[in-house]
């Protein structure tokens, strides 16, 4: 995959970061830039590098002073001017941001970056700006295929202490410092993560000292307290029950006690209808999260478990390592930082089925009720009264075809993942079409459980997608699927219907129902299988409710799957996310995990290492260590042979008028670009300012070289100054 990105200003600063993330999170990407300040052209251009970019993400990175200034000057225009153009910068930018959006595949983040220091000055133009960016959010907010990050969003996390980059930015139009591009990296990194990967669907709480302070069983429901962390705790799980996870707990407990502190305790921002399932016993914590997987029909891969006992979270890893087990501090103080760094709880787009989802389940749970005191399974299908509509796509239900496309992994033939901006591709190609299903019953509404996507080819409907939800399975909608697809070809004349079949760890239970059709088989490559269906065969299936139902081995052979072959990813996985939440939650601890990521040795190549001699020599090797990646430089060795390049120059120079307070031009440090020049520049530039103490001190330090040295050391800076 490719992250292409296109920029205001010189971004390439980024890509070390962006390098070092995709490491970490075991995401194959590429990182490549378009051309400095061409973001209307990426987004307009047929054969720009966004354009191009079929399999992967697409980033802009927009500061709107930029639009707005002289680059050669370097001189944001006045209040009024400003003023004049961004209606115009406003409506074109959003307008062809939108267009792309629609019209290429992959998924694009939109990064807002901050003022620089030199417009907080301005108080007026400031607020322009700030008004800008509200307009542009208002405008492209609503957008399918679009993510936005804002200032906020990297400040509310890592709080970073420098950002503005003035001097570089001048000389290479390198706005922000090294900090910042390394949250800045973070944000953007999490925020791919989650467009990424499959989504966490449980999140199961302890109680006792985790949602609340105290033990209910001996300090009684009006005995517990509720710190600032546990209040946030509980904000967050309404939060995540509101965006469509089930909220469940599991404590060792007597029920009657956890049930009256939500039925007594109302101030708690968690209520008891947020909650899906209880388990309130004293059974072991992963045998209850077991028969909570079981109850829900979802794997235990996608679970979320949170407790303070450090016994109970071993415990679960021991047995369900694919369960994600967070530790909750002791502190109560620390936990609204350590959620803010757990990456499993981020959401992405919220469709009205994840809404009501908490509501959906319970209903589930009155239909196994049923299910329970029916006398056979036909009893228990006719008792449910159950409606399918079958019908094409609508606008409005895009967002959920695209999310169905990427959770569903049971019932899905293909596991093709698709973005809302492919499936609108798909659903503008004439040769092709989008079926949707929506179920309800007795009980309540299912909403969109089912889509097939298919294309005409010749005389045969091909099938390219078809999934139905686990929750709908073995109650025939998945025959009124297949016999739809036989009414619509047989509609377009056509007589015969494939349907692929592309094996995945966990999509067994679709082979097996295909091969239970009137069908015909033929082996591809890779276990790939193709059954091909005449028409008229598929218009006439129906449901039989005999003695094995699909829906009954849903939970038991996903949890199969999951400890076999796939166990080892899904521990992975948890491993990077506790991880990340642990250690990498400053700007420094970030910069230090990237800078050991890229870190060297120092090539031989590069003849014999002389060691810095003097405190500034020392200062100066530091500083190319970290820009360069090596793990040492000597005082002789040239900076591009080290492997520095131009922009590297620019942050070098940055980095020693911050150290140094002294302000090198580029032919300086392009003469003869090592560690012994470039101090010997630095020590005559910083005499002309200096007092006499400060002199001392270089002199001190120039002391300490041998005669020889320092003749030599000059000899070397005045021919490079000659040439």
């Amino acid at each position: 995959m490719k992250l292409a990105i296109a920029s205001t200003f010189t971004a390439e600063p980024l890509q070390p970061f962006m390098k070092f993330w995709f490491h970490k999170l075991e995401l194959d990407f590429s990182v490549d830039f378009a051309p400095y300040n061409q973001v209307f052209q990426q987004l307009l251009g047929s054969e720009s590098l966004l354009a191009a970019n079929k399999n992967g993400i697409n980033l802009l990175i927009v500061r709107v002073e930029d639009w707005l200034s002289d680059r050669q000057g370097n001189n944001v225009e006045g209040h009024e001017s400003a003023g004049d153009r961004t209606d115009k910068l406003i409506e074109e930018f959003s307008d062809a941001l939108i267009a792309a959006c629609k019209r290429n595949r992959v998924p694009h983040l939109l990064f807002l970056a901050p003022s620089s220091g030199s417009i907080t000055k301005n108080a007026g133009l400031e607020s322009d700006l700030a008004v800008i960016a509200a307009q542009l959010q208002a405008r492209i907010g609503s957008s399918n295929n679009l993510t936005l990050i804002t200032p906020g969003d990297v400040d509310s996390l890592y709080r970073p202490a420098n950002v503005y980059d003035a001097f570089a930015d001048k000389l290479g139009a390198i706005p922000y410092t090294e900090e910042y591009f390394a949250v800045m990296s973070a944000v953007i990194a999490r925020k791919i993560y989650l467009l990424k990967r499959s989504p966490f669907k449980v999140v199961v709480c302890d109680c006792d000292n985790t949602l609340w302070d105290g033990i209910v069983g001996e300090d009684g429901p009006l005995g517990i307290q509720f710190s600032e962390g546990r209040y946030e705790l509980q904000r967050r799980l309404v939060e995540l029950k509101n965006a469509g996870k089930l909220v469940c707990l599991a404590s060792k407990n007597i029920a009657e006690d956890v049930e009256e502190v939500f039925r007594t305790r109302t101030e708690m921002p968690l209520q008891r209808d947020d909650l899906t399932a209880l388990r309130i016993n004293w059974q072991e914590k992963f045998l209850n999260i077991q028969s909570l997987a079981h109850e829900l029909g979802l794997g235990l891969d996608s679970f979320i478990f949170l407790d303070d006992n450090p016994v109970e979270i071993a415990s679960v890893q021991s047995y369900f390592p694919q369960v994600l087990s967070l530790l909750i501090p002791e502190d109560p103080d620390l936990i609204p930082e350590t959620l803010s760094h757990f990456w499993a709880f981020d959401t992405a787009n919220v469709t009205e089925e994840d809404r009501k989802r908490t509501e959906m389940y319970r209903q589930n749970l009155s239909r196994e009720e049923l299910k329970r005191s029916s006398i056979d399974l036909q009893s228990f299908i006719k008792g449910l009264e159950l409606v399918v509509e079958i019908g094409p796509m609508t606008p409005e239900q895009v967002q959920r075809v695209a999310q169905l496309t990427q959770r569903t992994n049971q019932f899905n033939a293909t596991t093709i993942r698709r973005n809302e901006a492919e499936i609108m591709n798909f659903a503008n190609d004439a040769s092709n079409g989008i079926l949707t299903s929506r179920v309800r019953d007795r009980f309540g509404d299912y909403g969109l459980v089912g889509v097939i996507l298919y294309t005409f080819e010749g005389e045969t409907l091909y099938v390219d997608t078809l999934l139905l939800s686990c929750r709908v399975l073995g109650r025939g909608v998945e025959h009124r699927l297949i016999a739809k697809l036989g009414e619509v070809a047989a509609h377009s004349g056509l007589k015969t219907i494939v349907l692929p079949y592309k094996p995945s760890p966990r999509n067994e239970v679709i082979k097996n129902f295909f091969a239970s059709l009137q069908a015909d088989m033929t082996e591809e490559k890779g276990g790939s299988l193709k059954f091909h269906i005449a028409a008229a065969a598929a218009g006439e299936t129906t449901y039989v409710p005999g003695m094995k139902n699909i829906a009954d081995n849903t939970a038991a052979a996903e949890t199969t799957k999951a400890m076999d072959e796939t166990l080892q990813s899904f521990s992975s996985r948890n491993e990077i996310i506790l991880d990340i939440a642990a250690k990498l939650r400053t700007p420094q601890e970030i910069m230090q995990a990237s800078s050991a990521f890229q870190q060297v040795k120092r090539s031989a190549a590069l003849g014999k290492f002389i060691g810095p001699r003097t405190p500034f020599e020392e200062a100066l090797a530091e500083i190319w260590c970290d820009l360069l990646k090596t793990d040492k430089v000597g005082i002789k060795d040239s900076f591009y042979e080290l492997g520095g390049h131009s922009l590297q120059a620019t942050m070098c120079l940055s980095r020693i008028r911050q150290k140094f307070d002294v302000s090198l031009d580029f032919k300086d440090f392009f003469a003869v670009p090592t560690i012994e020049t470039i101090v010997a520049i630095i020590v005559e530039k910083s005499s002309e300012t200096l007092t006499d103490n400060e002199l001392g001190g270089l002199l001190a330090d120039l002391e300490g070289l041998s005669n020889e040295e320092v003749e030599a050391q000059l000899a070397e800076y005045v021919s490079g100054h000659k040439k």
